[in-house]
């Protein structure tokens, strides 16, 4: 299966967009690791439902259904290509991407933040967290920062976004240190987070990375860049406002902001009541009434 998969990926290459090809091997890997050495033609419906019930857990219909695409895009083209007789995907239904739309998003709590920060055994991996934290950047975001995209002296990130569409995005002092420290033993231009060859970190590479921190950090919990985003969301909103946050984001709608994010802001609001209510803080009761 494995190499089935390669053979179809390499087959879109000249006809989708990178990301696409990225998002590939995102969602068709864990396929492969589930198949194992199983003959591609002996796959069967089961296979690919048990497949897909793996996946289910902490993720959203909408990134399941990604999956369960990527897997009929994949057998569609091995049932063309001669290497399955029948396509085992056809009786299974698509997941729904609207249900459970206004689910809590994952995040980390503050013990895992700081159990991960203190797995970071070099610079590297602990600027990409820190950076992941403190501007909540979509993976490709991060890994498309190069050296001059970096303004120290203001404390910006220039970031390019879905759509080929930049955003400034404000970086933290503490970020900003992690980051100095880490261009200590770097070329100084060019791309800003680079691997072991010195080129560009790619999506494989930070998935390897936040693997071993995870391991490093003994966390059970799911570790993944769109988590840190989440983590970002939630301590912003607990002092921050909807509209800045939905500016970091790069959100076109800040209807989609408040949607993803409805249960932080229902959070914090709960305790800017606390914190504000005239009830509370003003003494406008001052007559004890009679029990009748």
């Amino acid at each position: 299966m494995a190499r089935l998969i390669e053979a179809f990926i390499n087959s879109r290459t000249l006809h989708v967009a990178p990301r696409t090809i990225e998002w590939y091997q995102y969602t068709l890997g864990p396929l492969a690791e589930s198949l194992g050495d199983r003959p591609v033609d002996q796959v069967t419906t089961a296979d690919i439902e048990q497949f897909l019930a793996s996946q289910a857990p902490g993720r959203s219909p909408r990134t399941l259904q990604s999956f369960y695409t990527a897997t009929v895009a994949l057998c569609n083209w091995a049932l063309q290509r001669g290497h399955l007789a029948t396509n085992p995907t056809i009786p299974i239904h698509p997941p729904d991407p609207n249900r459970h739309r206004r689910r809590i998003p994952d995040y980390f709590s503050d013990a895992q933040v700081r159990a991960l920060l203190a797995a970071c055994d070099i610079r590297r991996d602990r600027a990409i967290l820190l950076v992941l934290l403190d501007c909540g950047l979509r993976r490709n975001e991060l890994l498309g920062l190069d050296v001059e995209d970096v303004d120290f002296n203001a404390g910006f990130l220039l970031v390019h976004g879905k759509g080929d569409k930049d955003r400034y995005v404000p970086i933290g002092s503490r970020a900003l240190a992690s980051l100095r420290e880490y261009l200590l033993g770097h070329p100084g231009r060019g791309a800003l987070f680079l691997n072991r060859a010195h080129r560009r970190l790619q999506a494989g590479g930070l998935r390897s990375m936040l693997g071993r921190i995870k391991s490093r950090a003994r966390l059970q919990c799911r570790v993944h860049p769109h988590k840190f985003r989440h983590t970002f969301a939630r301590a912003y909103l607990q002092r921050g406002d909807l509209e800045s946050l939905r500016a970091i984001l790069g959100h076109e709608d800040i209807r989609l902001t408040s949607q993803v994010y409805a249960h932080f802001l229902r959070g914090g609001l709960k305790e800017k009541h606390r914190r504000c209510s005239p009830v509370n803080h003003h003494q406008w009761e001052q007559a004890t009434l009679r029990v009748t």
